[in-house]
């Protein structure tokens, strides 16, 4: 059986012990990558995309599915900005998809003046088609609990995926890697699959 590459983005502050159960739970279904942290250099978080550049530069050459988790949930939808040509599903885990920087607060600004004049599907859909390709196998996954990214943040990049899947994991909170691996190793199998 031939292994799916996969990469396993962690999010802001966490090592690849994130995804141990990952690495462990799916090792027969993919060769997984888990970049760490601690060793990129500094100067990787001057943007967004020089982040995703780093952690896409821990991949091989070929495709590869693509999970994030939290902050790694938003380089993930960079890295789809930088390579989607590259990326054959997506996984976003308890993540949001609200930026900060000067380009997106100025796109923000004329969206909200959209939604005011009640156009908020429409918002919706021209942000999310601007980050990913609605060919792509997309499941948004989040724990019910989930105080950090809320289920309503899941809720609304579900809504504007096209063809994506929502799933709710009940009783666990941002970390589901950890606090429900099993239930996340089976979801990450299937989306896989």
């Amino acid at each position: 059986m031939t292994k799916t590459p996969l990469l396993l983005v962690p999010g802001l502050l966490c090592s690849p012990r994130l995804f141990a159960a990952q690495l462990s739970g799916l090792s027969a279904e993919a060769d997984i990558v888990v970049p760490d942290w601690r060793t990129a250099p500094l100067g990787v978080w001057d943007t967004w995309e020089s982040a995703a550049r780093w952690v896409l530069d821990q991949m091989p050459a070929q495709k590869f599915a693509l999970a994030g988790l939290s902050l790694g949930g938003m380089l993930a939808v960079e890295i789809m900005q930088l390579a989607a040509d590259r990326v054959t599903r997506l996984a976003l885990l308890d993540t949001g998809m609200r930026s900060q920087n000067d380009v997106e607060r100025s796109i923000r600004r004329a969206r909200i003046r959209l939604a005011n004049e009640g156009h908020f599907e429409l918002v919706l859909g021209l942000q999310m088609s601007r980050f990913i390709p609605a060919y792509r196998p997309t499941i948004v996954v989040c724990g019910r609990d989930d105080a950090a990214t809320p289920l309503f943040l899941s809720e609304e990049v579900a809504a504007a995926i096209k063809g994506s899947e929502l799933i709710v994991i009940e009783q666990c909170g941002h970390l589901i890697t950890m606090e429900k691996p099993e239930e996340t190793n089976a979801i990450l199998r299937k989306w896989l699959d």
